[in-house]
């Protein structure tokens, strides 16, 4: 009997009997030993994110691990690309 991969979304430390889901605010790609943190840029609103959503271009995500949505650049700034 062979060891299931985890699916992108969830991981696994080792002696598992199962993949645990990533929290929001971070993602996983298949077969992961450790979730990715969103970084500044983008986010990840829900638990089991296979990846982080980069911000659209004029919109901006500060915080590290964020779960909530960009926020539109206020007057005055503006964000060039797209995971500003």
């Amino acid at each position: 009997i062979e060891c299931d991969f985890c699916s992108a979304g969830t991981f696994s430390t080792g002696t598992a009997k199962t993949c645990d889901e990533c929290p929001a605010g971070s993602s996983s790609t298949r077969f992961a030993s450790r979730c990715e943190t969103c970084k500044p840029g983008s986010y990840a609103p829900l638990n089991g994110s296979t990846q982080c959503i980069l911000c659209e271009t004029g919109y901006a995500q500060p915080k590290t691990a964020a779960t909530e949505e960009c926020e539109i650049c206020p007057i005055g700034r503006y964000a060039p690309a797209p995971g500003t």
